[in-house]
């Protein structure tokens, strides 16, 4: 016991000068902020783990369980942010942080307390108490994971693309495999082996996780930029038949396009042409790229031809149903097509370049 206690206080002080280099290197990006959030929670985590018991919770520790509480909500913010370079929390992330942290105190204060005295009545209360918070974080570490594998066909960043598989395989399921033995275990302490494995096991995942978040903030956290030429004739070559293939074929307009097609047309191997496209044009997204051209051509579409239905232009451009246009459109322009339309453009911002991607 005394040894696994030893392992979660030097983690936990891992973590928090970890999350401490990433403030300090990378000051008021936000991917950086819920990066070092999420690293504080895991260390809060850390630390309730050493101060919990099951039969008294004394109140001068409540606030170091708002960490613990937060870890699964503080991991999907921390995902969504550093693979997804459009995500924006909304007033929903606010609420539900507060549904969490308030599920998770009143599990909390109310674990020893009986609600009625009939016994199914209060084992149902018990139940529903344990089990709520636990499927609400493995619902939250479950989209997390499903969005970092299913956008990995798209992210043109090599090195985050790299980091998904990992990412998803060693925390993720991780995490939810402690969330699933913490339900199990009911709230009593586990075994001394298995918490020695576990202090253990996060150990290892802080140490190199860790590590891999510092070496990423270069490339991951920093904006791509292009370069102002190329370094190779050939992508010069490649870069020109590129840019005739999206302004002259359109094709751009095909639904369904894959950066895998695309290289298949150019007849250039699939890693060489997601080099080219962040490095050369400064594209993370392949959808941002494909997206530069299409929310272009609607919005001349949406001036010129007033009568032309809004779901017919999203259809034309390659989008399968109007919300993804919708989202991508406000993404670029700052409004809705309609208002867009309505306005003449007038009230939308200046589209973003390829360097704004």
């Amino acid at each position: 016991m005394i040894l696994a206690t030893s392992i979660k206080i030097l983690t936990a002080g891992i973590l928090l000068f970890i999350a401490f280099i990433l403030v300090r290197d990378r000051r008021g990006d936000f991917r950086a902020i819920t990066g070092s959030v999420f690293l504080v929670s895991v260390s809060l985590y850390m630390w309730c783990a050493i101060v919990h018991t099951s039969q008294s919770h004394s109140l001068i520790w409540l606030p170091l369980y708002a960490g613990c509480f937060s870890v699964p909500f503080c991991f999907y913010l921390f995902s969504r942010s550093l693979f997804e370079d459009d995500f924006k929390p909304g007033w929903f992330h606010i609420v539900l942080l507060v549904v969490i942290l308030s599920l998770g105190y009143v599990q909390l204060l109310a674990s020893d307390v009986s609600f009625v005295e009939a016994g199914v009545l209060n084992d149902l209360a018990k139940i529903t108490l344990q089990l709520g918070p636990a499927l609400i974080s493995i619902v939250l570490i479950g989209q997390a994971i499903l969005r970092v594998y299913t956008g990995r066909s798209s992210d043109l960043v090599e090195s985050r693309r790299n980091f998904r598989r990992i990412f998803v395989l060693g925390v993720g399921s991780y995490a939810i495999l402690v969330i699933a033995v913490e339900v199990w275990l009911k709230g009593s302490r586990a075994a001394e082996s298995i918490d020695l494995i576990h202090s253990l096991v996060l150990a290892c995942l802080a140490v190199y996780f860790g590590q891999k978040a510092v070496m990423l903030r270069a490339t991951a956290f920093e904006p791509a930029r292009p370069e102002s030429t190329p370094s190779d004739p050939r992508d010069e070559e490649t870069t020109q038949r590129l840019r005739a293939m999206m302004e002259r074929e359109f094709l751009y307009r095909e639904e369904g396009l894959t950066i895998g097609t695309l290289a298949s047309r150019l007849s250039v191997q699939e890693y060489k042409l997601r080099r080219l496209i962040n490095g050369n044009l400064g594209y993370r997204n392949f959808n941002d790229f494909l997206n530069f051209y299409r929310i272009a051509e609607a919005a001349k579409v949406l001036i010129e031809n007033h009568e032309l239905p809004i779901l017919r232009i999203a259809m034309d451009l390659g989008y399968g149903s109007l919300a993804p246009f919708n989202r991508a459109f406000k993404s670029m322009h700052g409004t809705t097509p309609s208002e867009y339309r309505k306005f003449g453009g007038g009230i939308s911002s200046e589209p973003k370049t390829a360097g704004d991607h």
